[in-house]
């Protein structure tokens, strides 16, 4: 509905429209913007209505401008121009979106898991012994919790999704540190309420964690050189099955979840190893048939359709006989996600840059360059999240349009 401009006394008297008024909304922002009307400079904080007070006669020209916005964030403006008409012009629109914001952490090396139903970012502040609640739109850390002289480190999610698992270390990795001597702790976090629901004691050094269909966890001990990979009961804690495997084996689960591959990061050449790890056992399915012929480095990643493994150093291998494929990438990465929605995957390397490939035949769509290393990657709808070491030990986080936007090759096929 039109509101018409206000009536003066002269205007009863002589029928003529005194002033219009010229107002609007701002969202999505979080921190202070000036805008103008030419005459008026407004200071505001955070999303808000606006009006400025300066009144327009009709079929005068206004226009709006935004004279400053926070550095993080990218403002579009709406509607800004024009000439009033008999009515308020009340339809400015001013719309932000958060495009870098910074996590604040002590430890460089800390885990972040995404959630992207709730559009959170976990991340595990070893050295604080904190586990960081960020929230993906506004960039605020929204929790925080702390864990006294246990150092959280690695995270997986529940089977059912419901429930966050962090492993908690009782001290750093060792060698030295023999499997008998071993024990750390596994927090269950309720990601709805994001509380402390329980804590696990588990008799092995955690170093990285996944969830079975089953929902239990397995386990892999960060300490005493050969030692082991561990299935828990995630109830109750209790030890159900186990095998062997090099300590700090970075694991990563089949989309099917009865399989896990191990990829170890402390010795070199890296291999990788496969596990069963159906219903309440665990077992070795065998290992990489090559030995240094082609780059691990340390960590692998499953393709959706549970086909292939992509290894870091940019080979990708069959995932039933882990018999080697292809280089998809000359240059090792960093990270990669999958993109479902575009049945794509973003691959972020060492060079800096990310690959985006499409998931039917691997073939390149794009590339694009940024100007700092990538440490992880996420997308949230039509974003790419791109983290990245900062001063210190704290990280930076900048929000990239998907490629996917504009690229010819996305899609489901």
């Amino acid at each position: 509905m039109l509101k018409f401009c206000k009536l003066s006394l002269l205007v009863v008297l002589l029928g003529i429209l005194s002033g219009c008024n010229l107002s609007g909304t701002i969202t999505g922002l979080k921190g202070d913007i000036e805008i103008s009307d030419g005459n008026e400079t407004l200071t505001l904080s955070s999303a808000t209505d606006f009006s400025f007070s300066k009144n327009y006669l009709p079929g005068k020209p206004y226009e709006v401008s935004i004279k400053s916005a926070p550095e993080n964030y990218s403002c579009l403006i709406e509607n800004n121009t024009g000439v009033f008409p008999t009515a308020n012009v009340t339809d400015v629109t001013i719309s932000c979106e958060i495009i870098a914001f910074h996590i604040p952490m002590d430890d460089p090396a800390g885990d972040m898991l995404y959630d992207k139903k709730r559009s959170i970012i976990y991340a595990t502040d070893k050295k604080s012994s904190k586990l960081l609640f960020m929230d993906a739109f506004t960039g605020q850390k929204i929790n925080t919790i702390t864990f006294d002289t246990l150092m959280p480190e690695s995270m997986a999610i529940s089977d059912d999704g419901n429930e966050l698992y962090v492993s908690l270390l009782t001290q750093e990795h060792n060698n030295q540190w023999s499997e008998l001597q071993q024990e750390g702790f596994i927090a269950v976090i309720d990601r709805d309420t994001q509380e402390l629901i329980d804590t696990l004691h588990v008799d092995i050094d955690p170093y990285d964690i996944v969830v079975n269909g089953n929902g239990n966890l397995i386990i892999s001990s960060g300490s005493g050189q050969w030692t082991k990979i561990s299935m828990y009961d995630s109830e109750w804690g209790g030890l159900l099955s186990e095998g062997f495997i090099r300590q700090r084996s970075r694991l990563t689960v089949h989309p099917f979840k009865d399989t896990v591959f191990a990829a170890n990061s402390d010795v070199s050449p890296s291999a990788f190893e496969k596990f069963s790890i159906i219903g309440n056992d665990i077992q070795s399915l065998g290992k990489l048939p090559y030995h240094g012929t082609y780059p691990i480095n340390g960590k692998v990643w499953v393709t959706p359709n549970g086909e292939n493994v992509i290894v870091r150093g940019g080979d990708m291998f069959l995932s039933s006989d882990m018999t080697h494929v292809s280089q998809l990438s000359e240059v090792g990465i960093s990270d990669l996600t999958f993109d479902i929605t575009n049945n794509v995957m973003h691959v972020g390397r060492y060079d800096n840059s990310i690959n985006t490939y499409n998931l039917l035949d691997y073939t390149l769509i794009s590339s694009i360059i940024l100007d700092d290393k990538i440490q992880r990657l996420f997308t949230l709808n039509d974003k790419i999240y791109v983290i990245s070491p900062h001063q210190g030990f704290s990280h930076n986080v900048t929000i990239i349009d998907n490629p996917c936007l504009t690229q010819v090759g996305c899609g489901a096929n």
